[in-house]
């Protein structure tokens, strides 16, 4: 990456905006900082800026945060992803686990003050995981009923699509599949996680941070 690095910084709470722009602005590597408040704009800075590393906050109004981690870690600039959220949700645990995440750090007063010492870890080429994500990691994967053991890395990508509700027909074209597709993983990640109605599944992905709310679809889910 060179000395000067870029940084791409994705937020939609304008005052943490404010406090970790400030933080990353004092980093000694920074080359310079591109800031952006929706997904949309994120993708855009993104491939004009070409940043070496990229603070996404989770989730954001306008997009599957987990979804646009993963596309931004293909980017052609390889930029380094460090994730910021605001709670612990196993959805969040499990996407600081995933090969194509340097780090993460909850949205507390103690990541300003972690943030330097985050951004030279991962600049670096190492991760970055604090000691109480470790722990909470380790508590994940040592549960054997952690969703992420049963459900396939498809279902994984499809239900925080599944948790803003809809019709089949609707997220089918959402996410350019058939509906018939979209019956037949919605069936299935019911009956694996043992929910009976697609207002339940709505619900499991709000409270297990797949989604931070439901949208208004959710009235009348498929």
């Amino acid at each position: 990456m060179g000395d000067g690095i870029s940084i791409l910084y994705i937020e939609d709470d304008s005052p943490w905006c404010e406090l970790v722009e400030g933080a990353a602005r004092t980093w000694p590597r920074c080359d310079r900082l591109a800031t952006a408040a929706t997904a949309a704009g994120g993708r855009l800075l993104a491939r004009t800026e070409e940043p070496g590393i990229i603070l996404l906050d989770l989730p954001l109004p306008d997009a599957d945060g987990f979804a646009l981690a993963r596309e931004l870690s293909r980017l052609p600039c390889h930029p380094r992803l460090l994730l910021l959220a605001a709670r612990s949700h196993d959805a969040v645990l499990f996407q600081a686990g995933q090969a194509h995440v340097a780090g993460l750090l909850w949205k507390t007063p103690a990541a300003i003050h972690l943030l330097p010492r985050a951004l030279d870890e991962i600049a670096g080429g190492r991760r970055f995981i604090p000691p109480e994500v470790v722990v909470a990691l380790r508590r994940m994967r040592a549960d054997s009923g952690s969703f992420f053991k049963f459900i396939s890395e498809r279902e994984l990508e499809l239900l925080p699509v599944f948790g803003l509700g809809g019709t089949d027909d609707e997220i089918a074209e959402r996410v350019g599949l058939s509906p018939l597709t979209i019956k037949s993983h919605r069936q299935h990640i019911l009956a694996k996680l043992g929910l009976h109605r697609s207002v339940d599944l709505v619900h499991w992905a709000i409270r297990n941070g797949f989604v931070a709310h439901p949208a208004p679809a959710t009235a009348r889910p498929g």
